[in-house]
């Protein structure tokens, strides 16, 4: 197609598309319309001035597979269930949101009707909605369409720390489960904040990895110090723990470089020391904290399973419980961890059963837990062989991974959208283990046999058994073929 060609065929697009926008109803079609085109043009040119020209078609490929997959769920689900699907946080959001644009268009207060929701109108994401709605009028559409724009950005940003940690071929694979894995999906099925959390998340790990591991000082370092501080203090206000941990994740960078600069070691053990007198002075206030436990009390999931739960209370009152109980501690914490990993457990169809939930958000993850439970085990080699190949670059990573992950499991068990926040550095560790070699594959076996035979077990059903080991026949099939084509060596000729 000659130049001129495509200069026509861009405008005619760009006339129907605006068009389309005219004619639409504005709310429902229009406003999502303008800020999916407004947000793809941003995302093409931050890929087209940061990735080489080699790989910028492959790039492109990934986020543009990662926002239309996005866009094309979130229109699904909300067509097919509409206002029945919401969750309770994306309805709260989105009263406090017109609330605040309409206090905004006329120069007045909140309105009194909010009751306890005006809490939330200090909330950095509310006034990200109250702007959209301000802009746009009311239009839960636009928020969803902003949504989907920022999981995209997520799915480049995963694909970008990859490449920091790890290389290409870690990085496209990572890339493309982001884009694939319909967890990240439900951030951008409705007007919720966890989208936004992630990306500022993954662009402050992004933007500190490349500032510290530069080769030299130069503009751009410049420009990645203050990314890193803006999406700092932005993470700050959006959620405060997991801003004190991707600190720590950001201070554990800087100590692994020092440690290996000549007289390094002496740098690292000063800001050790300073650490553990701040930790110190902070110990009174640490164990007078309250714990806000979550899926807790009676009729809840933990409570059938367990006949002991934690307090609810103060650190110091789990500490004090946990010395008295530790084997109720250690029953609880298995359990919660193990549960938080897997759910919601994809092979529970909504309605097969009695007690699973019909249709709802959750579901969507189903498809993006299959991936996940593929590649779990991964996680765990390419953990081990990262820490063997570059420890500087991947200690960080993982004691965030851990620590969020722990965190989330042990005060909101099972509540998989909350442990989404974690999953792109989990496949991150996933992309690497598979990538390492043959002979860590295998190790895969022993996990997912369990995995599948247990979830036949657990809904009671011997079809499903069946299933599950048909299955296995068909994933262990390819492999065992690759593997004996791989050791028959072909004869010259």
């Amino acid at each position: 197609m000659s130049q001129t060609a495509r200069i026509i065929l861009l405008f005619v697009l760009g006339l129907a598309l605006l068009v389309a926008v005219a004619l639409l109803p504005w709310e429902g079609f229009g406003a999502p319309l303008l800020v999916s085109l407004l947000g793809a043009c941003a995302l093409t040119a931050w890929i087209w001035v940061e990735v080489a020209p080699t790989e910028w078609r492959r790039v492109v490929l990934l986020v543009g597979s990662g926002l239309l997959l996005r866009l094309v769920s979130a229109g699904l689900y909300n067509s097919w269930l509409g206002p029945r699907g919401l969750l309770d946080d994306s309805i709260s959001y989105d009263r406090v949101g017109w609330a605040l644009a309409q206090a905004w268009h006329s120069g007045t207060g909140l309105p009194s009707g909010l009751g306890g929701l005006a809490a939330l109108a200090g909330e950095p994401f509310s006034r990200v909605v109250g702007a959209v709605y301000f802009l746009l009028g009311h239009s839960p559409a636009a928020v969803v369409a902003l949504n989907c724009l920022l999981g995209a950005g997520g799915v480049y940003l995963t694909y970008s720390l990859a490449l920091q940690l790890a290389g290409k071929d870690e990085a496209g694979l990572a890339g493309w489960m982001a884009a694939l894995y319909s967890g990240f999906w439900v951030f951008s099925l409705m007007v919720l904040k966890d989208g936004l959390t992630l990306f500022v998340l993954l662009l402050f790990l992004v933007a500190f990895y490349r500032l510290v591991f530069a080769h030299r000082l130069s503009r751009t370092s410049l420009v990645w110090l203050a990314v890193a501080v803006a999406t700092g203090l932005f993470l700050r206000a959006l959620r405060d723990y997991v801003w004190v941990l991707a600190g720590l994740a950001a201070l554990l960078v800087v100590l692994a470089r020092l440690a290996k600069v000549r007289r390094g070691r002496f740098a690292v053990a000063l800001i050790g020391l300073g650490l553990l007198a701040g930790l110190i002075g902070l110990t009174p206030r640490l164990v007078r904290a309250p714990i806000n436990w979550a899926n807790f009390g009676a009729g809840t999931f933990l409570a059938s399973y367990l006949k002991e739960l934690p307090p609810r209370g103060t650190v110091l009152d789990l500490w004090v419980w946990t010395r008295a109980h530790p084997g109720a501690f250690a029953q609880f914490a298995g359990l919660s961890i193990v549960s938080s990993a897997l759910a919601p457990y994809a092979w529970i169809l909504p309605g097969s059963i009695p007690g699973a939930q019909p249709f709802n958000a959750y579901t969507v993850s189903y498809l993006g837990m299959w991936l996940w439970y593929l590649v779990l085990p991964f996680a765990g080699i390419g953990a081990a062989v990262g820490l063997r190949r570059a420890p500087e670059r991947f200690v960080p990573v993982l004691a965030l991974a851990i620590i969020l992950f722990l965190l989330f499991a042990l005060t909101i068990p099972r509540e998989s959208r909350h442990r989404d926040m974690v999953m792109p550095l989990l496949l991150i560790l996933s992309a690497e283990g598979i990538t390492c070699g043959w002979k860590w594959r295998w190790w895969g076996w022993v996990f997912w046999a369990p995995l599948f035979v247990a979830a036949a077990i657990k809904i009671q059903a011997v079809p499903s058994l069946v299933i599950s080991v048909a299955g296995f026949a068909l994933l262990l099939a390819p492999l065992i073929l690759l593997k004996a084509r791989a050791r028959i060596k072909i004869a010259p000729t």
